[in-house]
């Protein structure tokens, strides 16, 4: 019992459920409404974000013992074998749940998981590359949504909204870790704290800079605007927060706030009255 709950927190259930409900809010915004089979993308989205979870433990099995040593597999919990095994089941699963969106959707989730494995055994090491590609893997579940829809054209800007927060947050996130990342050339031990805090803080800036624009092209009204000023708020004040830790909490708030802007300017975009 104690090894199949150390197998769930591996997989990480609840990033894995906020990958289902992006996804599933993305086709929502996309075509302003849903039915059941919308629900397989959104659960071929959390196979493989579990999937990656897993494989992500793995990799960094070593960097844990020092970083994050309560975690699964560095506490010895659970294996590495059994690790690689659960992510290669979960990843599969992912793609071949995928198909039953579309034949587009599988490829686009067959393309993501090459990614995650290229990620994890190459491209993470590089650092700020590495940053970008995670990043542009988040991105990828709002297209992901709207292509599951048939018009990703209406999630494009939430998209690259989400690329820029979340490179800001990758950075914050290997300056957390500094002292632990032993075998990679991050941003931080490159170029120090300073600068780190510095382009992570230009990151939330372009992001909340374009939050205006649905809004400017009348895609959503007025809902949108005020829902989306709350999350502007915690990204400006993440930019002035010096702390790595508390500015990586307080980004993953200003997403989640932002991506409820989007679910509210659908919403009223779907069902408004004008």
């Amino acid at each position: 019992m104690a090894e199949v709950e150390a197998l769930v927190q591996l997989v990480r259930p609840k990033n894995a459920a906020m990958g289902f409900l992006a996804v599933l809010l993305s086709e929502f915004i996309a075509s302003g409404g849903l039915d059941w089979s919308a629900l397989a993308a959104p659960l071929a989205a959390a196979l493989i974000l579990g999937g990656g979870n897993a494989l992500n433990d793995y990799f960094d099995r070593e960097v844990d013992r020092v970083n994050h040593p309560e975690r699964p597999i560095p506490s010895g919990r659970v294996s590495p074998r059994s690790a690689l095994a659960l992510s290669g089941i979960l990843l599969t699963a992912g793609v071949l749940v995928s198909l039953i969106a579309g034949l587009l959707c599988a490829a686009v989730a067959l393309t993501a998981v090459l990614l995650l494995i290229a990620y994890e055994a190459r491209v993470k090491r590089s650092g700020l590359p590495g940053n970008a590609l995670i990043s542009l893997l988040v991105a990828l579940l709002f297209l992901f949504g709207g292509i599951a829809a048939g018009d990703p054209r209406r999630v494009l800007i939430l998209s690259l909204m989400a690329f820029l927060a979340n490179l800001g947050r990758e950075l914050d996130k290997d300056l957390e870790d500094l002292a632990g990342d032993v075998d990679r050339r991050t941003f931080p031990k490159v170029h120090g704290p300073r600068a780190t805090l510095t382009l992570s803080g230009a990151m939330y800036a372009a992001a909340v800079s374009l939050s205006p624009v649905p809004y400017l092209q009348g895609l959503f009204g007025l809902p949108y605007l005020v829902l989306v000023a709350a999350s502007d708020v915690i990204f400006l004040m993440t930019i002035w927060n010096r702390n790595a830790s508390r500015r990586k909490s307080m980004a993953k708030v200003g997403m989640l706030l932002g991506l409820l802007a989007f679910v509210g300017g659908a919403v009223h975009w779907a069902y408004g009255t004008g």
